[in-house]
């Protein structure tokens, strides 16, 4: 976390803004939404790209920021410098996002930043930062714009997970930053093994067969595992969870204790091919079932964490 020290007068009015980039919003011509106590969805804007500086960003992280379109956005009465409450703005506006995310995965830019906004034109005041790694959560998600009815079923969501945050329950925390961390690793079948564990925290079941019949009894045996938000551009993958929960438990348990991924075995005792070719997306390129298996983990994740927060 970086910190520039500039002047703040503490007799004028200020603002802090916490603020992180979203892609693929779509809104309104207005482009903008209010979340609720001081959080909103805001177009990219001359204040916000302000912020942009080689102290703590590379000239691609500087350009990503004008190109991003829309950012979420954390307003919050400041009096003076204070790291304690610029944290817990931080704090606020991850679990702003993963609340989004919760309702439906959207890509970001990762890195978080805030800025003073004064009555003074003296002066440009930058907050700290937090470089946290972009989110991508998959081809399926990326397909669906975060529209306005995605929005405002985040707007409830946030008070759940903000309520989850400040309490003390412990495996519901973990779920939340579990999910988090699968959004935000690079490799697919990491995230698939931390979005699964995001499942199991919830669930609170233990092994393959616990796993598949928790995961069955909460989402339903038959219900696709990919959730219907691109029909009629892209027909829903036919996927059902009961298909796919006991090797997506396999594949997590293998990666955890270091086995051969050769040898992993589903239900019937056959050895599970990871890299066969599936049927996913029309004109997309086939992936591999361990691809596959690791964009259903995320979409999974999502309505488990919707069923049982």
């Amino acid at each position: 976390m970086i910190h520039v020290e500039l002047p703040l007068n503490a007799d004028r009015p200020s603002t802090l803004w916490t603020f992180t980039g979203i892609r693929g919003v779509a809104l309104p011509s207005e482009g903008a939404f209010q979340l609720g106590d001081g959080l909103s969805i805001l177009p990219v804007s001359p204040f916000i790209l302000s912020r942009r500086t080689s102290l703590d960003l590379n000239l691609r992280q500087q350009q990503e920021m004008t190109n991003v379109g829309h950012y979420l956005v954390y307003k919050s009465p400041i009096l003076s410098r204070d790291p304690i409450g610029e944290d817990k703005a931080i704090d606020r506006l991850l679990n702003a996002l993963m609340a989004i995310q919760i309702v439906k995965p959207s890509p970001t830019l990762g890195h978080v930043l805030q800025s003073m906004e004064t009555d003074s034109p003296e002066y440009s005041v930058f907050g700290p930062s937090e470089l946290r790694a972009p989110i991508d959560p998959g081809q399926w998600p990326s397909l669906r714009c975060l529209d306005l009815p995605f929005l405002k079923q985040a707007a409830s969501m946030i008070a759940t997970v903000d309520g989850i945050m400040a309490g003390t329950n412990v495996r519901r925390k973990n779920a939340i930053y579990l999910f988090q961390l699968a959004l935000e690793h690079r490799h697919p079948a990491i995230a698939c093994l931390l979005a699964v564990a995001s499942m199991e925290a919830c669930l609170k079941t233990k092994g393959a067969k616990g796993f598949e019949k928790g995961l069955c009894e909460l989402l339903g045996n038959d219900t696709r595992a990919f959730s219907d938000w691109n029909s009629p551009d892209f027909p829903q993958p036919p996927y059902t969870v009961e298909e796919l929960a006991y090797n997506l438990y396999r594949l997590r348990s293998t990666i955890a204790h270091g086995n051969d991924l050769r040898q992993a075995k589903g239900k019937d005792g056959g050895s599970i091919d990871f890299w066969r070719l599936q049927d996913f997306i029309d004109e997309q390129q086939k992936p591999t079932y361990m691809q596959l298996l690791c964009e259903a983990s995320i979409c999974l994740a999502c309505r488990v964490l919707q069923a049982t927060l």
